[in-house]
């Protein structure tokens, strides 16, 4: 087995990026998740009625 000398450690850059993006998206997916809970449960509500 040969190594090319890579170590498998990302770069802090990439890192930063990693975090940066997950700083962005993860309000977006959380207010995407919790409207699309609570239109479920309204649905889900009005189902029973």
């Amino acid at each position: 087995m040969v190594h090319s000398g890579r170590t498998r450690r990302r770069p802090a850059y990439a890192v930063a990026a990693l975090f940066l993006g997950y700083a962005v998206w993860s309000p977006f997916f959380l207010i995407w998740g919790i409207c699309w809970a609570t239109a479920g449960w309204r649905l889900g509500k009005l189902a029973r009625h």
